[in-house]
């Protein structure tokens, strides 16, 4: 479908961004854009619980990032 084929573009355009900025400190900005595009908060937490190799997801880290909140710095 159009959306299916949108979704693929963007998987391609994120992973790409990823090997052009990961030592730039500024993918996590665009995983935001991207998860609340879409809707998909896993889109996020399963590309920074991953960060290490698709081998060595961090469960723990996942599932705190399934919750938008854990996404920012609390605000005081």
């Amino acid at each position: 479908t159009r959306e299916d084929s949108l979704n693929y573009m963007a998987d391609l355009i994120i992973d790409e961004l990823a090997l052009e900025l990961a030592w730039e400190g500024t993918r996590f900005g665009d995983l935001i854009r991207f998860a609340e595009r879409r809707g998909e908060p896993e889109f996020l937490a399963k590309r920074v619980a991953s960060r290490k190799g698709k081998d060595h997801m961090n469960d723990d880290l996942f599932n705190k990032l399934m919750d938008k909140e854990n996404w920012y710095l609390p605000i005081k």
